[in-house]
């Protein structure tokens, strides 16, 4: 076994030796602009842009787990160049994506990878192919008026809840280093307009890809349908080999229903469910002030902003998942037909209402939510999740306080589900944007899903 570990550990190479591969750029239409400035840009689905020097990178932490499956030694000094931004190493195409979306349940128009370049693609030990992005590496033309870096504080937050997410077996992106810069980043931290100078830090996120919602709703917003279609099938061809645009968007929604299970069993509060922050892998992305439930509140949200609104609390979230699919829904109908997409909005309640039961039975039983997350995804199969017993209903009641176990037709029914969102400003078809219904009430009940 020690043989065996040490031909494995020296079979890792560093990163300047890694061989790179660049399919989302050779694959999909670029910005024809080089000027990286902040703009407005069309017909491109990303711009070509470099990473911006720091002054004195310094590696601070390394994930050994994540290195070993994308074959990367700890990296020495050079590489630590590249981690930062300081260098490009040749197969090298830094790219910022372009993406739009709704924030807060109101379209916001262009958005795109302010902070955030991937640099290229590398094929993993276990023949995945895995993107490697820095967050906080500098300007680039979807930056607005934000100067494209990233503080210590939150780049740690995500290097540490990425990996331990994975480990608790929520799908995720994942963080390879963590990177001090040198250098100052001016942030308020409490948002009391007292802004002060904070350590700078750049995270070098990893994942199959970072493509969101939102990069099919610009392209749809804009009318740039070749650009909407080449994207779909980028999609399709790289990550869903096999499958058709409406057989893609199910699997889509099925994904993102257990991945809600996940979150909310584990209590974990993303906090800002935007559209632009929702992987069309299905996986948790972008950790910004997200937060866990320490007492069961429903109505809790570790979002400062959305204090008020409280859109993203921990009882809307499978709700406001749901709604975001309407929204990517829309985005594809000129490309897909309009009644299976709604049909996959269905399958995303009945995964989610199907898993989150299992999720509660669990709790009470042997706990393996890798089982829950099969039986639910085998139990969705069907158009209506079987109903629970009233005797089973009371017994999940009596082990989470605060949740009410509910059919998906009687969720359908209550005034909560009569009550729909109102955040969108794109509205394509009344049928899709109907879906998605989560309650605002002061005091909400177990979260629930229509299923039309």
């Amino acid at each position: 076994m020690l043989l065996a570990a040490t031909k494995r550990k020296r079979a890792l190479a560093d990163l300047s030796a890694a061989r790179f591969e660049n399919s989302f750029v050779q694959s999909l239409p670029a910005d024809p602009v080089v000027i990286n400035v902040p703009r407005q840009v069309a017909n491109a689905c990303y711009t070509r842009v470099e990473p911006t020097p720091v002054a004195e990178p310094r590696l601070l932490a390394w994930s050994d787990a994540m290195g070993e499956l994308l074959g990367l030694a700890r990296p020495e000094p050079e590489a630590v160049q590249v981690l930062a931004g300081n260098r490009v190493l040749p197969g090298m195409q830094p790219y910022a994506a372009r993406y739009g979306g709704h924030q807060f349940g109101h379209w916001a128009g262009q958005l795109g990878d302010g902070r955030a370049i991937t640099l290229a693609e590398i094929i993993a030990s276990d023949g995945s192919r895995q993107e490697l992005q820095l967050k906080g590496a500098g300007k680039t033309p979807y930056s607005r008026t934000a100067d494209g870096r990233a503080v210590l504080r939150s780049s740690l937050r995500e290097f540490a809840c990425s990996e331990a997410m994975f480990h608790l077996g929520v799908p995720t992106t994942r963080a390879l280093s963590l990177v001090a810069t040198g250098e100052a980043v001016i942030r308020d931290m409490f948002y009391d307009g007292h802004p002060a100078p904070e350590p700078g830090a750049i995270v070098c996120r990893v994942a199959p890809s970072f493509v969101r919602f939102g990069n099919f709703q610009i392209l749809a917003a804009n009318n740039e349908l070749d650009a909407l279609r080449a994207l779909a099938d980028y999609a399709i061809g790289h990550h869903y080999a096999g499958h058709t645009y409406a057989s893609w968007y199910h699997e889509v929604c099925r994904r993102t229903a257990l991945l809600m299970v996940d979150w909310m069993r584990l209590g974990f509060v993303h906090g800002v469910m935007n559209t632009d922050n929702m992987s069309i892998l299905g996986v948790t992305i972008d950790y910004g002030p997200y937060g866990w439930l320490e007492g069961y509140d429903p109505m809790w949200t570790p979002n400062t902003t959305d204090a008020q609104t409280q859109r993203y609390t921990y009882g809307n979230q499978p709700g406001i998942a749901q709604w975001n699919l309407a929204r990517l829904a829309e985005a594809l109908l000129p490309i897909a037909e309009r009644e299976p997409l709604e049909e996959g909005l269905n399958l995303y309640a009945d995964t989610f209402n199907a898993g989150w039961r299992e999720a509660l039975i669990s709790r009470s039983s042997s706990g393996d939510w890798r089982r829950c997350r099969l039986r639910a995804a085998t139990n969705s199969c069907s158009r209506r999740s079987p109903r629970l017993s009233m005797t089973r209903r009371r017994h999940i009641r009596s082990s989470w306080p605060g949740c009410v176990a509910m059919s998906p037709g009687r969720a359908s029914r209550t005034r909560a589900g009569r009550r729909a969102c109102t955040g969108s400003t794109r509205s394509t078809s009344s049928a899709i944007t109907s879906q998605c219904r989560p309650s605002r009430r002061s005091a909400p009940a177990m979260p629930r899903c229509s299923s039309g």
